[in-house]
């Protein structure tokens, strides 16, 4: 979610030039907006407590604030947090897709609920239909949840009397080693270039030789050429045989998923071409 979630109450101040957002009654961030990119690479995120409910000794027993200051506690959220969770937009298109996520806060909801910065938007290209926002973290070993330091690594041995302990330990250990490598690359400064840019110049380069390639003519849009009769017969076949481009059915999905969700249907009679066809 790029922007404030609905279901909790929000407001927005500007205090000393910053962004204050306030979720029921509570400050987030301490007050100041979340930044796109931080001095080491990684981009600001606040999420929902529940992602980190399989980590948090006795989650199910403790009040919110009480998991939130263990979460700060161990530096998993904060101004001092780690870097530990890469998200990638589907469908991936370029570098900007994915970025290193550094939560500085949670909320107090569920449901995978998460908050980024402003320009998020403009950076990954999304467009509010079916762009969906994966995340991807390393395994934190909780025999060392006490050292921030050591709470992502585990042992490389192994143990021949226990095989499934040092199978599992060892599929922690490769998954963060392969993870870290991830977040490295994206947060190095020498992929700037390519990290920082707006997903749209890389559409557009992708376009640029595909027309320079097959020497495709652009024509000029002529007005209320919708309404024609071509242009809405063209409409039907992209839908009915597929069209090429970049994600062609995002923009009308919505619409989709609305005539699926209140049972939408055409009607069929006699002159309808779905009872032609039926015969």
């Amino acid at each position: 979610m790029e922007g404030i979630p609905q279901i909790s109450r929000t407001t927005k101040v500007t205090r000393e030039g910053h962004t204050t957002t306030t979720v029921e009654g509570k400050t987030l961030n301490d007050g100041y907006e979340l930044q796109l990119k931080n001095p080491d690479g990684s981009m600001d995120a606040v999420i929902s407590i529940d992602f980190f409910k399989d980590i948090i000794p006795g989650y199910e027993n403790k009040t919110f604030e009480q998991a939130r200051d263990w979460l700060i506690k161990h530096k998993l959220i904060g101004p001092e947090a780690k870097t530990f969770t890469i998200s990638y937009r589907i469908p991936t298109q370029a570098q900007s897709s994915i970025n290193p996520l550094k939560f500085v806060d949670v909320i107090p909801i569920v449901r995978d609920t998460i908050i980024l910065p402003k320009d998020f938007v403009s950076l990954t290209g999304s467009d509010f239909d079916i762009d969906k926002l994966y995340l991807s973290r390393l395994n934190i070993n909780m025999e060392n949840i006490e050292n921030p330091d050591q709470m992502f690594i585990y042992s490389n041995s192994v143990d021949p009397n226990n095989k499934k302990e040092t199978l599992d330990t060892l599929k922690n250990a490769f998954t963060n080693r392969l993870l870290s490598s991830y977040i490295t690359l994206l947060m190095d400064k020498n992929s700037a270039n390519t990290k920082w840019r707006s997903i749209d110049k890389d559409t557009q380069l992708w376009e640029e030789v595909y027309n320079d390639l097959y020497d495709v003519e652009k024509a000029p849009i002529q007005s209320m050429s919708q309404d024609t009769l071509a242009y809405q017969t063209q409409v039907k076949n992209n839908f009915v045989v597929g069209k090429i481009g970049i994600g062609p059915f995002a923009l009308a999905n919505n619409n989709h998923i609305y005539t699926m969700l209140y049972n939408i249907s055409l009607s069929e009679n006699e002159s309808s071409w779905l009872h032609s066809v039926g015969k």
